[in-house]
């Protein structure tokens, strides 16, 4: 848990991301224009990759960029964002967008009360307070703590809590089922009540499922209420049984990952602690790298990059 002091001094600039993918890649108090026209500084980055540079026509073009100044690509999407040089990021302005304040979620479920008593939960929740810790891609002199890192502070306001939006579900329409609304985290509840059948197999939500993993970028949440855990747990065995005996591997695998909560009605302590860290995850849309999940998990991850030529039209 954060001192207060840490929370004073924590960095309360903007937050840029990937224009393409939305994946969290800078922090700046303001996009500093650089002396190469459609140019801006960055100073702090973060999930973006450090090459050799490919582009000479840097080099002929603008003033300023040196033999030893790389490329700086976005990490999730291979994208190329521009380059770094020294100690700071020389960015493409278009290629990277500042992130509003608004955190959206989407619940979905079969029954219209369970949804509403998530939304509330959501709502009710207290971000406005959260930061976390940035690796840098690049140590640079403005970053607070000698290993690497930097304290930020979330652009979120009391104000302004999760935008969350409803969604019934029905069974006759699961199949083929793709999401439409846009969501930083999408939330699918579903009640115990006898046999459950969420994934794999027999699994109900299993294109549900999928299309809402492509949709974020692999930040889902399953919920199964009525069922029991302890405080100190973020799933019960039964959820254990269901992956192991139930032919819900795919269940298991994201359970492991804390990406399914089992609960008799209400989150507790420790489940809502782990939710506001998900919240954050999504908000920053942070990488989401799970190698043992099924290959069709894995494709919808797959943010592919253009290829050389479109590249080479960047910069």
């Amino acid at each position: 848990m954060e001192t207060s002091a840490q929370q004073q001094s924590a960095s309360r600039a903007n937050l840029f991301c990937c224009a393409w993918c939305k994946t969290f890649v800078a922090v700046s108090e303001h996009m500093a224009p650089s002396k190469c026209e459609g140019y801006s500084f960055l100073t702090q980055m973060t999930n973006v990759k450090v090459g050799e540079a490919k582009f000479l026509a840097w080099k002929q073009q603008f003033a300023g960029v040196g033999e030893s100044d790389k490329d700086i690509s976005c990490e999730a999407c291979n994208r190329l964002l521009g380059y770094q040089q020294k100690d700071a990021f020389v960015v493409k302005s278009e290629r990277v967008k500042e992130r509003d304040g608004v955190l959206r979620v989407s619940v979905y479920g079969f029954k219209a009360p369970d949804l509403k008593v998530i939304q509330q939960t959501l709502e009710n929740l207290k971000l406005e307070d959260h930061s976390f810790n940035m690796a840098l891609s690049i140590p640079s002199p403005s970053a607070e703590e000698s290993d690497g890192t930097s304290t930020v502070q979330l652009p979120l306001s009391d104000r302004s809590p999760p935008v969350v939006h409803c969604g019934v579900l029905l069974k006759s329409a699961l199949r083929g089922f793709q999401v439409k609304e846009d969501a930083d985290l999408i939330i699918l509840t579903h009640k115990n009540e006898g046999r459950v059948f969420l994934t794999d197999r027999n699994g109900f939500y299993n294109d549900f499922l999928l299309s809402a993993w492509k949709k974020t970028a692999g930040h889902v949440l399953i919920l199964l209420t009525n069922s029991a855990t302890a405080d100190e747990s973020l799933t019960n065995q039964q959820l254990t049984t269901l992956s192991t005996q139930g032919e819900q591997p795919t269940l298991g695998i994201l359970a492991r990952h804390g990406k399914v909560l089992t609960l008799a009605s209400e989150l507790s302590t420790r489940q809502l602690q782990h939710l506001k860290q998900l919240l954050v995850d999504a908000y920053l849309r942070s990488p989401v790298k799970l190698e043992d999940l099924p290959s069709a998990y894995q494709e919808a991850l797959q943010r592919k990059a253009e290829n050389a030529g479109l590249r080479c039209s960047l910069l």
